[in-house]
């Protein structure tokens, strides 16, 4: 029931505490950090995609279908 800023503000808050934890925890340095987070952003947003950019509660898809159609 979160708004879109509110779900992107979790999200940025979940990458800054993981890439905070890897260098002062893990002593990982920050270029190694950087390639990490690309593939754990790549994989979460992978497993989320549906939920994030074609949420059951907005008719997008349709609206794009009618569009394509026409075209």
């Amino acid at each position: 029931d979160l708004s879109i800023e509110e779900q992107s503000e979790c999200a940025q808050d979940f990458y800054h505490n993981v890439a905070e934890r890897m260098q002062t925890r893990g002593k990982v340095p920050p270029e190694r950090v950087e390639k990490i987070m690309d593939q754990i952003e790549k994989y979460i947003m992978t497993r989320l995609y549906k939920y994030v950019f074609c949420p059951e509660t907005t008719d997008d898809e349709k609206k794009d279908l009618a569009i394509q159609k026409r075209i």
